[in-house]
């Protein structure tokens, strides 16, 4: 027979039920809580990233405005150098084609003298960066409250001019000049002053 203690014994060493349960329970809590943890860093990550990439672009969309204003005021300024040294025995002039030009658009151009339709195609010429663009383009003088898209350096001043190629029409000092070049992508935009002593 079994005597009284030693089936208080076997009662003791018997597993109770409910232990394997509270076990597993306790273990699915461990994996529902790494799951979570898993998708707030994936989020988290994300965010970062996506923070990363906007600053990079707004960083190369600075920068490709910067480049398209200085290579802009660039070849205006050397307009300028090569008519104050009278280089060829002659002044220059800039042609700048905006955004709503028929053909071509986004350039200025380099030429001697004022007629741009005899323009050597070779000559000196900047179009604007990838993602840039000039939007607009305004001249004034005493005569005239739109001049058009060509200004002229007049020799041994260096003054800003709008020249008509028709000798019956007076030379006109600038007295306003604006071009403005902007972003495609953010609409950030550059505004290039022209003053009547063509200094920049």
């Amino acid at each position: 027979g079994i005597s009284p203690s030693d089936l208080k014994d076997q009662i003791k060493q018997k597993p109770s039920p409910s232990t394997p349960q509270a076990s597993l329970t306790y273990n699915d809590m461990k994996r529902g809580m790494t799951f979570i943890e898993i998708i707030i860093v994936v989020v988290i990550l994300t965010i970062i990233i996506a923070m990363g990439v906007s600053a990079y672009s707004k960083f190369l969309d600075g920068q490709r405005l910067n480049a398209a204003a200085e290579g802009a005021v660039s070849l205006i300024q050397k307009a300028r150098e090569y008519t104050l040294s009278s280089r060829e025995n002659s002044f220059y002039s800039i042609h700048v084609e905006d955004n709503n030009a028929a053909g071509e658009k986004n350039f200025l151009q380099l030429f001697r003298a004022n007629d741009y339709s005899l323009v050597d195609k070779r000559s000196e010429k900047f179009s604007m960066p990838s993602g840039t663009e000039i939007t607009s383009v305004h001249t004034e003088t005493v005569l005239s409250p739109s001049a058009g898209n060509n200004v002229t350096y007049e020799r041994l001043s260096g003054n800003l001019v709008i020249a008509s190629t028709d000798p019956l029409v007076a030379t006109s000092t600038i007295t306003v000049g604006t071009i403005t070049i902007r972003s495609a992508g953010s609409g950030k935009g550059k505004n290039i002053i022209l003053s009547p002593t063509g200094l920049i």
